[in-house]
Formats: C-alpha cells, sequence, structure tokens
C-alpha cells in the first residue's frame, strides 16, 4: 500500500491544495517564460514548500528549453541543508554550478539549516545568468541571510482554507473507497490544524478500520499519532 502523503503529492502547480495566491503567480512567470533568478518559499511544515519547489524546478527548466528536451538530473538538482557543512558546500559548489546543463534550476531544502557562512556562498551566483537559479525552502525566514532575501522573490506559503481541504479529501475518500462520515473528515481536518499532510496520514491509518468512520474513530486515531 503506498502512503497516501506520497501517493496524492501534487505534481504540477494546479494540483497543490490551496496557496492559490502563488499559483497565480506562478503561472504568469510560466507563460511569459521569465523567472526570478531566486525564490523563497516560506511557510509552516506541511504548507507544500518542497513539493512547489521541486515543481518549480522542474517547470523552469521545462519552460527554458527546446520542446524536443526531456529533463534529466545534470539540469536539476536538489541540496538538503542538513547535510552541509560550510567545507563541503564550498568545496562541491564549483562542481554543483558548473555542471548542471542550461537552463538549469536548483532547489535548496530546509535552507535556514545553512550556517551564515554557507548562504554566502549563494550570493554571486544569484545574481549572474551563468549559474542556475536558485529555489530556497523554509519555515524561518528570519533565519534566512538578508542579501539572499533582498536578490530573492519572497512566496509565503499558508495552510488551505477548510473548504479546499474537505473538497480534496472527499476526492480522496472516494478515490480509496472509505467509508467516513462528513463530520469525521471536518473534525479530521481540525485535528490536524489545516495541514494537508496531517491531513492524508490520518486518513492513511484509517484504512485500517473496516466499519464506517466516525468522529469518536477519528478521536482515537489523532490521539494514538499524538
Amino acid at each position: 500500500m503506498e502512503d497516501f502523503r506520497m501517493k496524492y503529492r501534487p505534481q504540477t502547480i494546479d494540483e497543490i491544495w490551496g496557496n492559490e495566491h502563488i499559483k497565480k503567480i506562478w503561472s504568469g512567470f510560466v507563460a511569459r517564460n521569465k523567472f526570478p533568478r531566486s525564490i523563497i518559499l516560506h511557510g509552516n511544515y506541511g504548507t507544500g514548500k518542497t513539493t512547489m519547489g521541486r515543481i518549480m524546478m522542474r517547470d523552469i527548466v521545462i519552460k527554458k528549453s527546446p520542446p524536443s528536451w526531456i529533463p534529466v538530473f545534470m539540469d536539476m538538482n536538489e541540496i538538503d541543508a542538513t547535510r552541509y557543512s560550510y567545507e563541503t558546500l564550498v568545496r562541491r559548489a564549483d562542481h554543483y554550478f558548473s555542471s548542471l546543463g542550461h537552463p538549469s534550476a536548483m532547489f535548496i531544502d530546509e535552507a535556514h539549516r545553512f550556517p551564515e557562512r554557507c548562504q554566502e556562498v549563494f550570493l554571486k551566483p544569484i545574481e549572474s545568468e551563468y549559474y542556475p537559479h536558485f529555489i530556497f525552502a523554509t519555515p524561518y525566514l528570519d533565519k534566512i541571510d538578508d542579501g539572499i532575501q533582498s536578490r530573492s522573490t519572497i512566496l509565503c506559503l499558508k495552510h488551505p482554507e477548510k473548504v479546499i481541504l474537505v473538497e480534496k479529501l472527499t476526492e480522496v475518500v472516494k478515490e480509496e473507497n472509505i467509508n467516513i462520515s462528513s463530520e469525521a473528515i471536518s473534525l479530521l481536518i481540525e485535528r490536524a490544524g489545516y495541514n494537508p499532510r496531517k491531513c492524508l496520514g490520518y486518513l492513511n491509518t484509517l484504512l485500517a478500520y473496516n466499519e464506517k468512520i466516525d468522529i469518536e474513530i477519528v478521536k482515537n486515531v489523532v490521539e494514538i499519532a499524538s
């Protein structure tokens, strides 16, 4: 059984749950084929920063390439900031930046975990067309270097409104043939703090129940998960 959090992870910008303000901005960039040199995605955990960052990275490379071109790893790259020290980043930065194809894009997840010296490595590359487009993701904007912020387009992700979550989860429930009441879905959303990833996680656990899923069952699942 594939985890719902993976199975229903959006693959395109239109599939993102909520955040219509960002989807509208991004669609404009794509339509004009003009993208910022650097983007910062920030918002609480579970709002979809990593998913959106990967989609944006792919969109940049595909849109700026010939129609017959097929994207490969060398044209797109992802860095998890939790794995890099300053020395490691400096040692590998030139290789990363120079080995990427053109056009190219790079996604830096958990960017706030980079020490300040690591963040400074990106300042000059951001301003040069000979380097990739950069997309940073973080829940802590105040921990991102001021120099990066001033050079970037900053987009704030928010949890979807309840009506959107009800709509999306109802689609999942129908697709997976889960017998759950509308009241139980509503409570699940509230207990998940309107976090799409948590909602799908709870719903995945509820598959273990054969009977009709009601409010009391949701309460039990949330209590166990907590």
